[in-house]
């Protein structure tokens, strides 16, 4: 008895054996390229067979990174008896793969191992149902330095075989199961498999992807560039997927997915601040992305996306936006994400504040359609050539491929300041047309030094002009490129002005002052000193020499008092005014001329404007009244003609000609 139980184990056990080589020859034949090794096979009698230790290696690797499948044990499970294993006829009705663990490893050729399993066998019969548990995913890109790899585990999935073939109808397996992984809670998936391509179409739902470089760095080389436009984007996803995948010589995988974004971040270093809060809608596929409804902050700006469409994967994809943003902060930073034409313009005005932004935009094949609309809400800026900042400014600004409209408020010293204008062609050959306008600007410091030509700046100092004036100018183009042609007028409000090199104050002054680029032209002067009435006209010129202002007067009623005496920067001037000792008014018709680089010029002719105007020379105390005739100073030299004069009973006459 004893015997017959050690042969009985002795047959059972080399039954197990043989099956195990069995195994392994059978693998070897559908398998000629990669190795099939089983480390114990075992016959269980009316339960099934047991396989152990199954590895399937690419004998051309290493025997670690070869390694495209193990399992821990495959069960075979079925009614079998020695009748069956006698008639070679065994009845497999369910097969268990317990504890998987594949390997899929794209090659640094850019090969994938598993193209290694190809041809697939063809298979026989109606198949047989299969189920993996606690199964593992390794998917490893060795073009990447260092190696990428993304892990999927605990799979539990039921494989269905075909229903039997019509002619209608291709057979195919059914999947159906759950798995976790690397960045993700859980994926629920049911699909189809094709037994003899294994084209495998997938759909599902996974939960929890925490979306964001990590994941992006351990998905395979192609998928990552797909998705380096999102390189900086951090968030929590929940989607459902739909994936064809085809292996073999020419790999194929095609995707659509659809899910919601939460608790997004973008920590772009060009942003001046991080995006945060993103919560959207979004779609992608192959052939690009769809995000709908996004809202998001940046800083104090936020941010909704109706709609957005990228045809590809690339930023520089055919795309199409429609968005708006509110409590949009002017930042030096954003000036990298504009385009080259308007980086070039921001420094010409270095706008600052806030705005809303609404934006429009397609990409087309005959080029960039969109329309970009600003509303600024408290915003500073101050062109280049005339950095004079306006402050407060609102209205609207209107940007489209054709043209940049302006329509806009602002204020200078609290005072309402309109622009109004456009630029033609604003991002390719621009050509501006702008106008503004003012009333009761301050004619300050501030407005004095936004006149960059520095002579041109001095001479204008030197007037000390003050008051206020109703503008209106005209900043225009004839051709693109071009300086900008400027063309002001300018009404003084009762102004006042003291001019440095005749300081002889001068208040209640109207008339217009008027700019053509650089030459000015003053008309219709008027102005008063006490019960002297003054009129005046002239020009300030500029060349490379320098400015020349040239200053046409005439004046009424002008006493001739210690004001007027200290006004004349000339001594000699002074010196003959102290001698005579001038007193009365006088009507006064002149020129003042100060060209470039040269002293000031004078030249006027004075009459008396009554019979008051007296004289007491120092040098011969003989006083004269009733002075009547002509005083004619041509830069230092007086003619006197006609002169008359009475002291009591005694008349005097002359006509006088000297040098001072």
């Amino acid at each position: 008895l004893i015997a017959g139980l050690f042969l009985g184990l002795a047959v059972y056990r080399s039954l197990d054996t043989r099956l195990k080589h069995l195994i392994e020859t059978q693998a070897a034949q559908l398998f000629p390229n990669l190795t099939v090794q089983v480390r114990s096979a075992q016959i269980l009698i009316g339960e099934g067979v047991q396989i152990r230790g199954l590895r399937i290696v690419d004998p051309k690797d290493d025997r670690n990174t070869g390694v495209i499948l193990e399992a821990d044990e495959i069960f075979l499970a079925g009614p079998l008896d020695y009748q069956q294993l006698l008639s070679k006829k065994v009845r497999i009705d369910q097969v268990l793969i317990r504890r998987p663990h594949l390997r899929l490893v794209c090659q640094e050729q850019g090969v994938w191992n598993i193209t290694r399993l190809f041809p697939l066998p063809k298979s026989q019969g109606n198949g047989t149902p299969l189920h993996i548990e606690n199964g593992t995913i390794e998917i490893v890109d060795m073009r990447k330095s260092p190696a990428s790899v993304l892990t999927l585990r605990d799979i539990q999935l039921g494989i269905a075989p075909p229903a039997p073939a019509t002619p209608e109808t291709t057979p195919s397996w059914t999947i159906c199961g759950t798995m976790t992984g690397d960045f993700l809670r859980r994926i629920d998936l049911e699909g189809s498999i094709d037994p003899t391509t294994l084209c495998t179409r997938l759909s599902g739902r996974a939960d929890s992807v925490e979306f964001g470089p990590e994941l992006q760095g351990a998905l395979p080389l192609e998928v990552t560039r797909q998705l380096e436009s999102l390189q900086h984007l951090r968030a929590q996803l929940g989607l459902t997927f739909q994936v064809y995948a085809r292996v073999g010589e020419r790999p194929e995988v095609a995707f659509d997915v659809a899910g919601q974004i939460l608790q997004g971040r973008i920590d772009d270093p060009r942003l001046p601040h991080p995006i945060s809060d993103i919560r959207a809608s979004f779609s992608c596929r192959n052939t690009g992305i769809e995000v709908r409804n996004l809202s998001a902050t940046m800083g104090q700006t936020s941010i909704w996306v109706t709609f957005f469409g990228l045809s590809g994967w690339s930023l520089s994809a055919p795309f199409d936006l429609d968005a708006r943003c509110e409590h949009v902060e002017f930042d030096p930073a954003i000036v990298r994400l504009l385009p080259d034409v308007l980086q070039q313009e921001w420094p010409k005005y270095f706008p600052q504040g806030l705005l809303d932004l609404s934006i429009r935009c397609t990409s087309q094949p005959q080029g960039l359609q969109f329309r970009v609309t600003a509303d600024l809400q408290n915003v500073s800026f101050a062109y280049y050539k005339f950095p004079y900042r306006l402050q407060q400014t609102q209205g609207r600004m209107e940007l489209t491929p054709e043209r940049l409209t302006i329509q806009l408020t602002a204020r200078a010293n609290g005072q309402p300041v309109e622009i109004r204008g456009q630029v033609l062609a604003p991002l390719t050959s621009p050509r501006s047309q702008i106008f503004v306008s003012g009333r009761g600007i301050a004619l300050d410091d501030r407005l004095v030094d936004a006149v960059l030509n520095p002579k041109t700046q001095n001479t204008i100092r030197s007037l000390q002009l003050s008051g206020t004036a109703d503008f209106w100018l005209s900043l225009w183009q004839d051709k693109p490129g071009e300086d900008l042609h400027r063309h002001l007028e300018a009404s003084l409000n009762r102004c006042s002005m003291r001019y440095q090199k005749f300081p002889y104050p001068i208040s209640n002054i109207t008339g217009r002052l008027i700019m053509r680029d650089d030459a000015w032209c003053f008309e219709e002067l008027r102005g008063n000193h006490g019960p002297a009435q003054i009129t005046a006209a002239g020009t300030l010129l500029s060349d490379e020499k320098g400015t020349e202002l040239t200053l046409r007067f005439r004046a009424q009623q002008v006493r001739l008092d210690s004001t007027l005496r200290d006004a004349f920067q000339m001594e000699h001037v002074r010196s003959v005014w102290d001698d005579l000792q001038p007193n009365g008014l006088v009507d006064i018709e002149g020129v003042l001329s100060c060209p470039a680089n040269e002293a000031m010029k004078l030249s006027f002719s004075a009459r008396p404007s009554d019979r008051s105007l007296t004289l007491e020379p120092t040098g011969f105390p003989y006083r004269m009244e009733g002075i009547d005739g002509t005083l004619i100073y041509d830069n230092g030299t007086i003619l006197v003609q006609d002169f008359r004069a009475f002291h009591g009973n005694t008349e005097f006459n002359a006509n006088v000609t000297c040098s001072v």
